[in-house]
Protein backbone atom coordinates (compact mmCIF):
# COMPACT_ATOMS: atom_id res chain seq x y z
CA UNK A 1 0.00 0.00 0.00
CA UNK A 2 1.13 3.58 -0.53
CA UNK A 3 2.79 5.30 2.38
CA UNK A 4 2.79 8.94 3.31
CA UNK A 5 5.71 10.12 5.42
CA UNK A 6 5.35 13.56 6.99
CA UNK A 7 8.60 14.55 8.62
CA UNK A 8 6.94 17.33 10.66
CA UNK A 9 3.52 18.92 10.99
CA UNK A 10 1.60 18.52 7.75
CA UNK A 11 -1.33 20.89 8.22
CA UNK A 12 -5.04 20.22 7.74
CA UNK A 13 -6.19 18.82 4.41
CA UNK A 14 -9.81 18.42 3.35
CA UNK A 15 -11.35 16.50 0.52
CA UNK A 16 -12.65 19.72 -1.05
CA UNK A 17 -9.33 21.51 -1.21
CA UNK A 18 -5.68 20.79 -0.50
CA UNK A 19 -3.95 23.71 1.20
CA UNK A 20 -0.28 24.46 0.75
CA UNK A 21 1.45 25.06 4.07
CA UNK A 22 2.50 28.68 4.52
CA UNK A 23 6.23 29.13 4.89
CA UNK A 24 7.51 31.33 7.68
CA UNK A 25 11.00 31.57 6.19
CA UNK A 26 11.94 34.38 3.85
CA UNK A 27 14.86 34.60 1.47
CA UNK A 28 16.24 38.12 1.49
CA UNK A 29 19.23 39.72 -0.19
CA UNK A 30 21.17 39.30 3.06
CA UNK A 31 20.54 35.57 3.56
CA UNK A 32 20.00 34.42 -0.03
CA UNK A 33 23.53 33.13 -0.58
CA UNK A 34 23.47 31.21 2.72
CA UNK A 35 20.17 29.53 1.83
CA UNK A 36 21.51 28.63 -1.62
CA UNK A 37 24.66 27.27 0.00
CA UNK A 38 22.59 25.05 2.31
CA UNK A 39 20.63 23.68 -0.64
CA UNK A 40 23.76 22.91 -2.68
CA UNK A 41 25.49 21.38 0.36
CA UNK A 42 22.53 19.04 0.90
CA UNK A 43 23.22 17.37 -2.46
CA UNK A 44 26.98 17.42 -1.94
CA UNK A 45 26.45 15.50 1.31
CA UNK A 46 24.26 12.97 -0.47
CA UNK A 47 26.95 12.52 -3.12
CA UNK A 48 29.38 11.49 -0.38
CA UNK A 49 27.52 8.19 0.12
CA UNK A 50 26.24 7.61 -3.43
CA UNK A 51 29.29 7.01 -5.57
CA UNK A 52 29.22 7.87 -9.29
CA UNK A 53 25.76 9.41 -8.89
CA UNK A 54 26.73 13.06 -9.39
CA UNK A 55 24.79 13.25 -12.67
CA UNK A 56 21.57 11.91 -11.12
CA UNK A 57 21.92 14.10 -8.02
CA UNK A 58 22.40 17.19 -10.18
CA UNK A 59 19.27 16.23 -12.11
CA UNK A 60 17.32 15.98 -8.84
CA UNK A 61 18.87 19.22 -7.54
CA UNK A 62 17.51 21.07 -10.57
CA UNK A 63 14.23 19.12 -10.68
CA UNK A 64 13.21 20.02 -7.12
CA UNK A 65 13.99 23.70 -7.62
CA UNK A 66 12.20 24.12 -10.95
CA UNK A 67 9.35 21.70 -10.14
CA UNK A 68 10.03 18.90 -12.62
CA UNK A 69 10.23 15.11 -12.34
CA UNK A 70 13.01 12.52 -12.57
CA UNK A 71 12.99 8.99 -13.97
CA UNK A 72 15.77 6.58 -12.98
CA UNK A 73 15.90 3.33 -14.90
CA UNK A 74 18.35 0.56 -14.11
CA UNK A 75 18.95 -3.02 -13.08
CA UNK A 76 17.81 -4.15 -9.60
CA UNK A 77 20.29 -3.43 -6.84
CA UNK A 78 21.73 -0.20 -8.28
CA UNK A 79 20.42 1.87 -5.31
CA UNK A 80 17.81 3.81 -7.28
CA UNK A 81 15.19 3.50 -4.57
CA UNK A 82 17.64 4.24 -1.77
CA UNK A 83 18.76 7.41 -3.54
CA UNK A 84 15.19 8.64 -3.99
CA UNK A 85 14.26 7.84 -0.39
CA UNK A 86 17.36 9.56 1.00
CA UNK A 87 16.63 12.71 -1.01
CA UNK A 88 13.07 12.98 0.30
CA UNK A 89 13.75 11.71 3.84
CA UNK A 90 16.05 14.65 4.51
CA UNK A 91 13.45 17.30 3.61
CA UNK A 92 12.26 17.92 7.15
CA UNK A 93 8.66 19.05 7.27
CA UNK A 94 7.72 17.92 3.77
CA UNK A 95 4.91 15.47 3.11
CA UNK A 96 6.13 12.57 0.98
CA UNK A 97 3.99 10.00 -0.81
CA UNK A 98 5.48 6.57 -1.54
CA UNK A 99 4.02 3.76 -3.62
CA UNK A 100 5.32 0.66 -5.34
CA UNK A 101 3.48 0.28 -8.61
CA UNK A 102 2.07 -3.04 -9.83
CA UNK A 103 -0.19 -4.17 -12.68
CA UNK A 104 -3.01 -4.71 -10.15
CA UNK A 105 -2.84 -1.14 -8.80
CA UNK A 106 -5.97 0.93 -9.39
CA UNK A 107 -6.75 4.63 -8.92
CA UNK A 108 -7.57 4.26 -5.23
CA UNK A 109 -3.87 3.65 -4.49
CA UNK A 110 -2.99 6.98 -6.05
CA UNK A 111 -5.99 9.20 -5.42
CA UNK A 112 -7.73 7.61 -2.44
CA UNK A 113 -10.90 5.56 -2.14
CA UNK A 114 -14.24 6.87 -3.31
CA UNK A 115 -16.48 8.23 -0.55
CA UNK A 116 -19.47 5.93 -0.18
CA UNK A 117 -21.86 8.63 1.01
CA UNK A 118 -21.05 10.75 -2.06
CA UNK A 119 -21.35 7.72 -4.32
CA UNK A 120 -24.88 7.09 -3.01
CA UNK A 121 -25.74 10.63 -4.10
CA UNK A 122 -24.42 9.91 -7.58
CA UNK A 123 -21.14 11.76 -7.10
CA UNK A 124 -17.64 10.39 -7.67
CA UNK A 125 -15.49 11.90 -4.93
CA UNK A 126 -12.13 10.52 -3.79
CA UNK A 127 -10.75 11.00 -0.30
CA UNK A 128 -7.42 12.42 -1.43
CA UNK A 129 -5.99 12.90 2.07
CA UNK A 130 -2.48 11.40 2.30
CA UNK A 131 -2.42 10.53 -1.42
CA UNK A 132 -0.20 11.77 -4.24
CA UNK A 133 -2.67 14.65 -4.65
CA UNK A 134 -2.01 15.76 -1.07
CA UNK A 135 1.79 15.60 -0.89
CA UNK A 136 4.77 17.81 -1.69
CA UNK A 137 6.91 15.01 -3.13
CA UNK A 138 6.26 11.55 -4.53
CA UNK A 139 8.50 8.50 -4.77
CA UNK A 140 6.95 6.17 -7.35
CA UNK A 141 8.84 2.88 -7.23
CA UNK A 142 8.69 0.41 -10.15
CA UNK A 143 6.71 3.08 -11.97
CA UNK A 144 6.36 1.28 -15.29
CA UNK A 145 5.09 -1.91 -13.68
CA UNK A 146 1.67 -0.25 -13.57
CA UNK A 147 -0.93 -0.62 -16.29
CA UNK A 148 -1.17 1.86 -19.13
CA UNK A 149 -4.44 3.21 -17.71
CA UNK A 150 -2.93 3.86 -14.27
CA UNK A 151 0.13 5.59 -15.73
CA UNK A 152 -1.93 7.85 -17.97
CA UNK A 153 -4.17 8.75 -15.02
CA UNK A 154 -1.15 10.25 -13.21
CA UNK A 155 -0.55 12.85 -15.94
CA UNK A 156 -2.92 15.53 -14.64
CA UNK A 157 -1.41 15.55 -11.15
CA UNK A 158 2.18 15.31 -12.43
CA UNK A 159 1.78 18.04 -15.05
CA UNK A 160 -1.01 20.35 -14.04
CA UNK A 161 -0.81 19.81 -10.25
CA UNK A 162 -4.57 19.36 -10.21
CA UNK A 163 -6.90 16.39 -9.70
CA UNK A 164 -10.25 16.25 -11.45
CA UNK A 165 -12.96 13.60 -11.24
CA UNK A 166 -16.35 14.84 -12.34
CA UNK A 167 -17.32 17.79 -10.15
CA UNK A 168 -14.36 17.19 -7.80
CA UNK A 169 -11.40 19.42 -8.57
CA UNK A 170 -8.45 19.91 -6.25
CA UNK A 171 -5.14 21.69 -6.49
CA UNK A 172 -2.13 19.59 -5.56
CA UNK A 173 0.94 20.90 -3.68
CA UNK A 174 3.11 18.35 -5.53
CA UNK A 175 6.51 19.81 -6.39
CA UNK A 176 8.47 16.88 -7.81
CA UNK A 177 8.27 13.15 -8.22
CA UNK A 178 11.08 10.64 -8.59
CA UNK A 179 10.16 7.51 -10.52
CA UNK A 180 12.26 4.35 -10.59
CA UNK A 181 11.88 1.42 -12.95
CA UNK A 182 13.57 -1.69 -14.29
CA UNK A 183 11.46 -1.65 -17.45
CA UNK A 184 11.72 0.14 -20.77
CA UNK A 185 8.29 0.89 -22.25
CA UNK A 186 9.30 3.67 -24.63
CA UNK A 187 8.07 1.55 -27.54
CA UNK A 188 4.45 1.79 -26.35
CA UNK A 189 2.78 4.67 -28.21
CA UNK A 190 0.18 5.13 -25.49
CA UNK A 191 2.91 5.99 -22.96
CA UNK A 192 4.76 8.58 -25.04
CA UNK A 193 2.91 11.39 -23.26
CA UNK A 194 4.03 9.97 -19.90
CA UNK A 195 7.69 9.79 -20.95
CA UNK A 196 7.55 13.22 -22.58
CA UNK A 197 6.33 14.88 -19.37
CA UNK A 198 9.35 13.63 -17.38
CA UNK A 199 12.12 16.15 -18.02
CA UNK A 200 15.06 14.38 -16.36
CA UNK A 201 15.96 10.77 -17.15
CA UNK A 202 18.87 8.50 -16.24
CA UNK A 203 20.05 4.99 -17.00
CA UNK A 204 21.55 4.02 -13.65
CA UNK A 205 24.46 1.57 -13.84
CA UNK A 206 26.63 -0.14 -11.25
CA UNK A 207 29.71 1.70 -10.02
CA UNK A 208 32.41 1.34 -12.69
CA UNK A 209 35.51 2.49 -10.83
CA UNK A 210 37.16 0.09 -8.40
CA UNK A 211 37.92 2.90 -5.94
CA UNK A 212 34.20 3.75 -5.86
CA UNK A 213 33.26 0.16 -5.13
CA UNK A 214 35.85 -0.19 -2.35
CA UNK A 215 34.61 3.04 -0.73
CA UNK A 216 31.05 1.75 -1.04
CA UNK A 217 32.02 -1.50 0.73
CA UNK A 218 33.68 0.45 3.56
CA UNK A 219 30.61 2.67 4.01
CA UNK A 220 28.34 -0.36 4.12
CA UNK A 221 30.41 -2.13 6.77
CA UNK A 222 30.52 1.08 8.79
CA UNK A 223 26.71 1.40 8.46
CA UNK A 224 27.19 4.85 6.92
CA UNK A 225 25.03 4.13 3.88
CA UNK A 226 21.95 3.54 6.02
CA UNK A 227 22.67 5.77 9.02
CA UNK A 228 23.95 8.91 7.28
CA UNK A 229 21.12 11.31 6.47
CA UNK A 230 21.69 14.96 5.48
CA UNK A 231 18.79 17.27 6.27
CA UNK A 232 17.24 20.36 4.74
CA UNK A 233 14.43 22.35 6.32
CA UNK A 234 11.40 22.23 4.03
CA UNK A 235 10.22 25.71 5.02
CA UNK A 236 13.62 27.02 3.97
CA UNK A 237 13.40 25.06 0.71
CA UNK A 238 9.94 26.49 -0.07
CA UNK A 239 11.23 30.00 0.57
CA UNK A 240 14.12 29.28 -1.78
CA UNK A 241 11.71 28.11 -4.48
CA UNK A 242 9.58 31.22 -4.03
CA UNK A 243 12.71 33.35 -4.48
CA UNK A 244 13.64 31.35 -7.58
CA UNK A 245 10.18 31.77 -9.12
CA UNK A 246 10.46 35.54 -8.66
CA UNK A 247 14.06 35.57 -9.94
CA UNK A 248 14.39 37.47 -13.24
CA UNK A 249 17.96 37.03 -14.52
CA UNK A 250 19.51 39.22 -17.17
CA UNK A 251 20.06 37.41 -20.45
CA UNK A 252 21.50 38.80 -23.69
CA UNK A 253 19.87 38.01 -27.03
CA UNK A 254 23.25 36.82 -28.27
CA UNK A 255 23.27 34.21 -25.49
CA UNK A 256 19.82 33.01 -26.51
CA UNK A 257 21.18 32.69 -30.04
CA UNK A 258 23.97 30.46 -28.69
CA UNK A 259 21.39 28.45 -26.74
CA UNK A 260 19.31 27.93 -29.88
CA UNK A 261 22.44 27.04 -31.86
CA UNK A 262 23.35 24.42 -29.28
CA UNK A 263 19.93 22.79 -29.51
CA UNK A 264 19.90 22.96 -33.31
CA UNK A 265 23.33 21.34 -33.63
CA UNK A 266 22.43 18.68 -31.05
CA UNK A 267 19.29 17.78 -33.00
CA UNK A 268 21.37 17.38 -36.16
CA UNK A 269 24.07 15.31 -34.44
CA UNK A 270 21.62 12.94 -32.72
CA UNK A 271 18.87 12.90 -35.38
CA UNK A 272 16.30 13.88 -32.76
CA UNK A 273 13.73 16.62 -32.40
CA UNK A 274 13.49 18.68 -29.22
CA UNK A 275 9.92 19.88 -28.82
CA UNK A 276 9.20 23.61 -28.32
CA UNK A 277 7.79 22.77 -24.88
CA UNK A 278 11.04 21.09 -23.85
CA UNK A 279 13.14 23.91 -25.28
CA UNK A 280 11.31 26.35 -23.04
CA UNK A 281 11.67 24.07 -20.02
CA UNK A 282 15.42 23.81 -20.60
CA UNK A 283 15.58 27.57 -20.13
CA UNK A 284 14.49 27.02 -16.53
CA UNK A 285 17.64 24.96 -15.97
CA UNK A 286 19.79 27.84 -17.22
CA UNK A 287 17.91 30.15 -14.89
CA UNK A 288 18.40 27.71 -12.00
CA UNK A 289 22.11 27.38 -12.76
CA UNK A 290 22.56 31.14 -12.47
CA UNK A 291 20.38 31.31 -9.35
CA UNK A 292 22.23 28.52 -7.53
CA UNK A 293 25.53 30.16 -8.40
CA UNK A 294 24.35 33.43 -6.84
CA UNK A 295 24.44 35.38 -10.12
CA UNK A 296 21.90 37.83 -11.56
CA UNK A 297 22.87 37.11 -15.16
CA UNK A 298 22.76 33.99 -17.31
CA UNK A 299 26.18 33.26 -18.83
CA UNK A 300 27.59 30.83 -21.36
CA UNK A 301 28.34 28.16 -18.74
CA UNK A 302 24.66 27.98 -17.82
CA UNK A 303 23.85 26.70 -21.31
CA UNK A 304 26.03 23.66 -20.63
CA UNK A 305 23.76 22.70 -17.71
CA UNK A 306 20.87 21.85 -20.05
CA UNK A 307 22.68 18.57 -20.69
CA UNK A 308 21.08 17.20 -17.51
CA UNK A 309 17.68 17.19 -19.22
CA UNK A 310 18.78 16.97 -22.84
CA UNK A 311 20.95 13.88 -22.27
CA UNK A 312 19.86 10.90 -20.19
CA UNK A 313 22.33 9.89 -17.51
CA UNK A 314 24.32 6.87 -18.64
CA UNK A 315 23.97 7.69 -22.35
CA UNK A 316 27.68 8.24 -23.00
CA UNK A 317 27.21 8.54 -26.77
CA UNK A 318 24.73 11.40 -26.39
CA UNK A 319 26.97 13.04 -23.78
CA UNK A 320 29.86 12.99 -26.26
CA UNK A 321 27.63 14.52 -28.94
CA UNK A 322 26.59 17.29 -26.56
CA UNK A 323 30.17 18.03 -25.49
CA UNK A 324 31.24 18.24 -29.15
CA UNK A 325 28.33 20.52 -30.02
CA UNK A 326 28.87 22.80 -27.04
CA UNK A 327 32.60 23.12 -27.78
CA UNK A 328 31.77 24.07 -31.35
CA UNK A 329 29.32 26.70 -30.16
CA UNK A 330 31.90 28.17 -27.78
CA UNK A 331 34.45 28.27 -30.59
CA UNK A 332 32.01 30.28 -32.66
CA UNK A 333 31.72 33.10 -30.15
CA UNK A 334 34.65 34.96 -31.67
CA UNK A 335 33.21 34.42 -35.13
CA UNK A 336 29.83 35.71 -34.02
CA UNK A 337 31.47 38.85 -32.74
CA UNK A 338 32.83 39.39 -36.25
CA UNK A 339 29.35 38.80 -37.70
CA UNK A 340 27.92 41.38 -35.31
CA UNK A 341 30.46 43.91 -36.55
CA UNK A 342 29.53 43.19 -40.18
CA UNK A 343 25.84 43.66 -39.33
CA UNK A 344 26.70 46.94 -37.64
CA UNK A 345 28.41 48.13 -40.85
CA UNK A 346 25.30 47.24 -42.87
CA UNK A 347 23.04 49.00 -40.37
CA UNK A 348 25.22 52.08 -40.54
CA UNK A 349 25.25 52.22 -44.33
CA UNK A 350 21.56 51.49 -44.93
CA UNK A 351 20.81 55.20 -44.63
CA UNK A 352 24.05 56.26 -46.35
CA UNK A 353 23.28 58.77 -49.12
CA UNK A 354 26.59 58.49 -50.94
CA UNK A 355 25.99 55.62 -53.37
CA UNK A 356 29.69 54.86 -53.86
CA UNK A 357 30.36 54.53 -50.14
CA UNK A 358 27.26 52.38 -49.64
CA UNK A 359 28.11 50.14 -52.60
CA UNK A 360 31.68 49.70 -51.44
CA UNK A 361 30.65 48.68 -47.92
CA UNK A 362 27.97 46.22 -49.05
CA UNK A 363 30.13 44.71 -51.81
CA UNK A 364 33.03 44.28 -49.41
CA UNK A 365 30.81 42.40 -46.98
CA UNK A 366 29.64 40.09 -49.77
CA UNK A 367 33.26 39.12 -50.44
CA UNK A 368 34.11 38.91 -46.74
CA UNK A 369 31.21 36.61 -45.88
CA UNK A 370 31.96 34.42 -48.90
CA UNK A 371 35.47 33.81 -47.55
CA UNK A 372 34.14 33.26 -44.02
CA UNK A 373 31.55 30.73 -45.20
CA UNK A 374 34.15 28.72 -47.11
CA UNK A 375 36.44 28.72 -44.08
CA UNK A 376 33.59 27.76 -41.75
CA UNK A 377 32.69 24.77 -43.94
CA UNK A 378 36.30 23.60 -44.01
CA UNK A 379 36.47 23.91 -40.20
CA UNK A 380 33.16 22.02 -39.77
CA UNK A 381 31.63 25.00 -38.01
CA UNK A 382 28.05 24.83 -36.77
CA UNK A 383 25.30 25.02 -39.37
CA UNK A 384 23.64 27.80 -37.36
CA UNK A 385 26.76 29.94 -37.69
CA UNK A 386 26.99 29.28 -41.43
CA UNK A 387 23.29 30.14 -41.83
CA UNK A 388 23.86 33.41 -39.97
CA UNK A 389 26.72 34.30 -42.30
CA UNK A 390 24.55 33.53 -45.32
CA UNK A 391 21.82 35.84 -44.01
CA UNK A 392 24.33 38.67 -43.67
CA UNK A 393 25.68 37.89 -47.13
CA UNK A 394 22.17 37.86 -48.65
CA UNK A 395 21.39 41.16 -47.02
CA UNK A 396 24.58 42.75 -48.35
CA UNK A 397 24.03 41.26 -51.82
CA UNK A 398 20.50 42.69 -51.93
CA UNK A 399 21.93 46.11 -51.11
CA UNK A 400 24.47 45.73 -53.93
CA UNK A 401 21.79 44.60 -56.41
CA UNK A 402 19.45 47.45 -55.47
CA UNK A 403 22.22 50.03 -55.95
CA UNK A 404 23.20 48.54 -59.34
CA UNK A 405 19.58 48.47 -60.49
CA UNK A 406 18.87 52.05 -59.52
CA UNK A 407 22.18 53.56 -60.63
CA UNK A 408 22.95 52.50 -64.19
CA UNK A 409 26.45 53.31 -65.33
CA UNK A 410 27.88 53.32 -61.82
CA UNK A 411 31.65 52.70 -61.93
CA UNK A 412 32.34 49.84 -59.48
CA UNK A 413 35.97 49.17 -60.42
CA UNK A 414 37.94 48.24 -57.32
CA UNK A 415 35.10 49.07 -55.01
CA UNK A 416 34.54 45.61 -53.51
CA UNK A 417 36.84 45.97 -50.56
CA UNK A 418 36.33 45.87 -46.81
Amino acid sequence: MPQVKPQKATGNVTVEKTERKVTKVRVTDSNKLNVIKSYNRYFEDLASIFYERDYELNQIRYALLIGEHVLMKGVPGSAKSMLAKKVFAGLEGAKVYEAQFTRMMDESYLFGVQLLEEFKKGNIVHNTKDTIVDCHFAFLDEFFNASEETLVSTLEVLNERTFTRGSQKENSPLISAIMTTNQDRTHEKELRAVYDRILFKSEVTDALERDSRIAMYADFLDDKTVAFQPTLDFDEFEALRDAFIKFKPLVANSLLFLYDSTLHEFEIQTSTVVSPRKKNKLLKIMKASAFLDGRDEIVLGDIEEIKYALVAGGDEKAKTFFETVFKKVKDNITNLDTVAKLEAILNKHESEKDVHTKYKAAGGIVLKTKTMIERAKNDSASESYIETLKKVQDRAQKMVDDISKNNEGLDVTGMFEV
